[in-house]
């Protein structure tokens, strides 16, 4: 009994286990929407990771809050908090690559689409250094969907669609039903149109992968749903 007490009383006072105790915490109240109790939770949370010099627990917390000050429309207390993450995760690892792609997101929503395209931009580079194929499709795509214009037409959105298609084809089947490869040889095939011979030969590889029914797959990707909205 001893030993399991001071087990305990380790793990108490482990600021590591105290860090992930404010993140799961922070968590069920983000999942009950209860925002102003989660940002409470986080700021601890970041607070505890930066005495313990656990750098990468401080940029995960900030982008927790950075989302959830965002979804209650504070601009720009999320503005700086992704700018901190931003400012201490450097840019060669995977958390750098989401928090780009993130903020762009955030951009698009909140500030406009040249700011957001840089980062989307930027979260590219990151994933092919770090050869994240997933990251960098689905930027792309973003990138495509952000270049559809009335006045250019959509030769540059479709350079960018094709850019993705090229892409998913390097992922693992599993990985391709994951991301939106589905959503864009959608919108490809309507620019193409069915009976074109790119349309049709996109088609036939669209089922040779997905099967004959691999339009009911594409959805529009919950994140970024409306990206020209």
């Amino acid at each position: 009994m001893q030993n399991a007490a001071a087990h305990t009383n380790r793990e108490k006072n482990d600021p590591e286990a105290d860090y992930q105790q404010q993140i799961l915490t922070a968590s069920n109240y983000l999942s009950k929407g209860k925002h102003e109790q989660a940002n409470a939770v986080l700021e601890r949370a970041i607070v505890i990771a930066q005495k313990q010099g656990l750098h990468e627990a401080v940029v995960a917390a900030r982008i927790m809050l950075a989302q959830s000050l965002a979804v209650k429309s504070k601009k720009a207390e999320a503005r700086q908090q992704y700018e901190l993450a931003l400012a201490r995760v450097g840019e060669s690892s995977l958390l750098s690559a989401h928090i780009h792609m993130s903020y762009g997101s955030f951009l698009l929503a909140h500030s406009g689409k040249k700011e957001a395209k840089r980062y989307f931009e930027k979260a590219i580079k990151i994933a092919e250094f770090i050869e994240n194929d997933f990251i960098a499709m689905e930027c792309t795509r973003l990138l495509g969907q952000l270049s559809e214009s009335k006045i250019t037409g959509s030769a540059k959105a479709m350079a960018y669609y094709l850019k993705c298609i090229e892409i998913a084809k390097k992922m693992p089947i599993e990985k391709r039903r994951q991301s939106s490869m589905a959503y864009t040889a959608s919108i490809m095939l309507k620019k193409y149109g069915e009976e074109s011979p790119e349309g049709k030969k996109l088609d036939l590889e669209m089922q040779q992968d997905y099967g004959e029914d691999w339009k009911s797959m594409a959805e529009v990707p919950a994140n970024h749903a409306n990206p020209l909205s």
